[in-house]
């Protein structure tokens, strides 16, 4: 039986990994452009939607919280990054400045 805090912290590192996403894809996305940080961050979601998915339990070693908490932390990175990223993109894709917000 695993504890509430391992199932507390597997339900809340999507969220926390989101915070992080969006600190990190909303510098990166100035640094090397909008379109490579979009590419990136749904590169991120990728890989932890399919780390999420085909997670298993490591007997004796590693319970399947643990793993589950590790690839929902890359989820949410890679979902917070597209927060910032897709306000930016369409912000930048109005024709006149003084439309822009």
């Amino acid at each position: 039986e695993e504890s509430e805090a391992a199932k507390a912290a597997t339900s809340s590192a999507l969220i926390a990994g989101m915070v992080c996403g969006q600190l990190l894809f909303g510098s990166l996305g100035d640094i090397i452009g909008l379109d490579t940080a979009m590419a990136a961050t749904i590169t991120t979601q990728l890989i932890g939607s399919l780390g999420s998915a085909l997670s298993f339990e490591v007997p004796g070693t590693i319970s399947i919280f643990t793993v589950l908490t590790i690839w929902r932390f890359i989820l949410g990175v890679g979902c917070g990054g597209v927060y910032p990223l897709a306000a930016n993109m369409a912000s930048s894709s109005t024709k006149n400045a003084k439309d822009r917000g």
